[in-house]
């Protein structure tokens, strides 16, 4: 798998550090900035949980999203959110994606970043 670079604009009024399934804890931003990482390919299945916190309370994590792809596969996850304030849109390699409610957003082919590329995600309130 190629190189991708993951970035991330947040305006979701929350803190947010990103954990990625290799690498560990990556970084993150406050609200109003963004978070850009550029991973090598031996990243190949790479799995981001982005956490967000209350700056004033930055270890009480309010919602877990997930942002994942691999060769074999895509999609976004907006966070189990009981009520929903986190939205999400974004792309893939420029295909468009849109999380307005809690579930699994697939990305579609299936491999659309077998070469790696760029994933943005635009977090803003719901």
């Amino acid at each position: 798998m190629g190189p991708t670079k993951l970035t991330i604009n947040n305006n979701s009024g929350l803190s947010l550090y990103v954990m990625n399934n290799q690498a560990g804890n990556i970084g993150g931003c406050a609200n109003g900035e963004s978070f850009t990482y550029n991973f090598d390919s031996s990243f190949t299945n790479n799995t981001n949980a982005v956490r967000f916190c209350d700056p004033k309370t930055p270890g009480s994590f309010s919602d877990v999203s997930g942002i994942s792809w691999s060769g074999g596969g895509s999609g976004f996850d907006p966070g189990w959110q009981a009520p929903f304030t986190i939205s999400a849109h974004g792309n893939f390699n420029g295909t468009p994606f849109s999380a307005n409610a809690n579930g699994w957003v697939e990305m579609e082919p299936w491999n659309l970043m077998a070469n790696g590329g760029e994933v943005t995600v635009n977090y803003t309130k719901a």
